[in-house]
């Protein structure tokens, strides 16, 4: 069976190894567990919305199951938009104002 689960890349479901790999964790809805052993690759940082798709393979550790992605594809998700939305608007650089004033100014 393949899972995919969307989530966001922070501090609090990311470690690193010793070796300097980020590896993340992320809890799985509607099966309320929660899975790790995603290696994530290079590209990918803290705040960055990821894409998980793998087997899940469970484990005993001590007695109790530990659930872990079996070679999982991970994709960056690309947001597009929000750094447009967040900035202020741009002046004219004319300096024109945009007040058209009232239809009784118009020649016509």
């Amino acid at each position: 069976m393949i899972i995919t689960t969307t989530f966001t890349v922070n501090e609090k479901n990311t470690r690193t190894t010793a070796q300097g790999k980020k590896v993340a964790s992320t809890k799985l809805y509607p099966l309320d567990i929660y899975a790790g052993g995603i290696f994530l690759p290079d590209f990918v940082n803290f705040g960055d919305t990821v894409t998980v798709s793998g087997q899940i393979k469970a484990q005993e550790y001590n007695g109790k199951p530990q659930y872990n992605f079996s070679f999982p594809t991970i994709d960056k998700l690309q947001v597009f938009g929000d750094k447009q939305a967040t900035q202020a608007p741009e002046s004219n650089p004319f300096g024109e104002t945009t007040d058209m004033g009232d239809d009784v100014d118009l020649p016509f």
